[in-house]
């Protein structure tokens, strides 16, 4: 089967019409897609160096923070290194995320919650009591009953990774204040 370069654009531009159509309805323009794409990624690299700069005691760890923006970040140390980082939303204010330092142990793929209508929680990860990380929608912002959202191929790959066994801690600070950290503190 021979696959050429042009069949791919072809279908890759079918794929985009209709998110093209109501781009045009709601009179949003390329210009503005750029410069909002270049303003996230300018805000998500801003938050990959902050997170760069510390080393923690276990080489595998979760960080979890508001930043100044408003928005939650989480951030993936793996032997110490900055591999992943995201944003995720919290509990709202009527169901609080907790905060503290906790072991993370994986839980199941497929897990629905017992409390909330047995809502979906895939690919979760167990923090504390009826705490999880777990896979959904997420902008950063609280959105969930307490648990942790992150996006969706960032928890796929954050589950595979602590389902090997990898012994990995979290650290959620008062996600309802923005952090700021200072080298050394």
């Amino acid at each position: 089967m021979d696959i050429s370069i042009y069949k791919l654009k072809t279908k890759f531009q079918n794929l985009l019409m209709p998110i093209c159509e109501k781009l045009v309805k709601l009179k949003i323009t390329p210009n503005q897609i750029t410069v909002t794409t270049v303003l996230l990624n300018i805000i998500f690299a801003g938050i990959i160096y902050k997170f760069s700069n510390y080393n923690f005691s276990n080489p595998n760890t979760l960080i979890l923070l508001k930043t100044k923006s408003g928005r939650h970040a989480l951030a993936y140390y793996q032997k110490g290194k900055l591999t992943m980082a995201s944003f995720v939303s919290i509990g709202t204010a009527e169901h609080k995320t907790i905060s503290g330092q906790y072991t993370i142990t994986p839980d199941q793929i497929r897990r629905r919650s017992r409390k909330y209508k047995n809502a979906p929680m895939p690919y979760s990860l167990h923090i504390s009591w009826g705490y999880f990380l777990h896979q959904w929608r997420s902008n950063g912002y609280p959105l969930s009953h307490g648990c942790i959202r992150v996006p969706w191929l960032y928890q796929q790959w954050l589950y595979k990774q602590i389902k090997q066994g990898k012994q990995t801690q979290i650290i959620i600070h008062n996600p309802y204040q923005a952090t700021s950290f200072k080298k050394g503190e």
